[in-house]
């Protein structure tokens, strides 16, 4: 919570941040990471979905942001406690989209500012075009949070890569499709691909895609030269849990008995 305000605005982030750091690596990726059930889902962005296939209502991000009452956008803080340890990237920091209640209880603490919804509609696209990948929580109906990760800063993906738990985040419906004849091998979907999902031999061969690590986010979409990529439905689409279900099963993972809960 202390990096929430946004970077120097709280004077506890310089000696919070490297404990932070340190704990990451300690457990917290683990925490994240270790568990038969995801705790997010990642969100295509509805521009990069296939004309030929069906925009489903609950991997829509743009829809599920006009579907809520009251929006807000807050700071990354895993941005922030890396640029505070040495590490980090150069994307943006003021990302974070909050909604409904949640973004209220930010507002008034001081931790987001409220936005208009078609600017956080901007926000998404933006991000998007910048390369990050919309993340929410693995559940159905009114959503709370929309982060827009990077996989230098975001804990969140450094389960995947340094912890080794491939399944941290859940993938949407569809995954990345390359049309082997428009494909000029460049190789800028591999370099954007978070998961490491892409492979390409720089101007000798076309993109390949491994589907099973495919995240379906569409961060490789936008920057393609010559648009031979896209993002297309699996055969079998995923099925998100009710909230109830969602923080159960959550529970269960680390073996605590929800029903008192409830």
């Amino acid at each position: 919570m202390p990096f929430l305000p946004g970077p120097g605005k709280d004077p506890r982030q310089e000696k919070l941040a490297p404990l932070w750091a340190k704990y990451r690596k300690e457990g917290f990726l683990d925490e994240l990471g270790d568990r038969e059930h995801a705790i997010l889902r990642a969100l295509p962005e509805r521009d990069t979905i296939s004309k030929q296939s069906t925009i489903l209502p609950s991997e829509d991000a743009e829809r599920l942001v006009r579907e809520r009452d009251y929006h807000a956008v807050g700071y990354c803080p895993c941005r922030i406690m890396a640029k505070l340890v040495g590490e980090g990237c150069r994307h943006s920091l003021e990302v974070c989209l909050h909604f409904g209640s949640l973004a209220k209880y930010m507002v008034e603490h001081g931790y987001a500012r409220r936005i208009t919804v078609d600017e956080a509609v901007e926000i998404l696209k933006k991000s998007n075009r910048e390369g990050l990948v919309h993340v929410t929580e693995r559940s159905k109906g009114p959503i709370s949070t929309i982060c827009n990760c990077c996989s230098d800063c975001c804990a969140f993906f450094k389960a995947v890569h340094e912890a080794k738990h491939p399944n941290t985040i859940a993938h949407s419906s569809y995954f990345a499709s390359v049309d082997h004849s428009k494909c000029i091998a460049c190789g800028i979907c591999m370099l954007r691909c978070p998961m490491k999902a892409i492979r390409v031999k720089v101007n000798r061969e076309p993109a390949n895609v491994d589907v099973q690590k495919c995240l379906g986010c569409g961060v490789c979409v936008p920057t393609c030269p010559v648009e031979a990529i896209e993002l297309v439905e699996r055969e079998e689409l995923m099925e998100w849990p009710d909230h109830m279900t969602y923080y159960q099963e959550l529970l269960a993972d680390r073996g605590k008995d929800p029903s008192g809960l409830f």
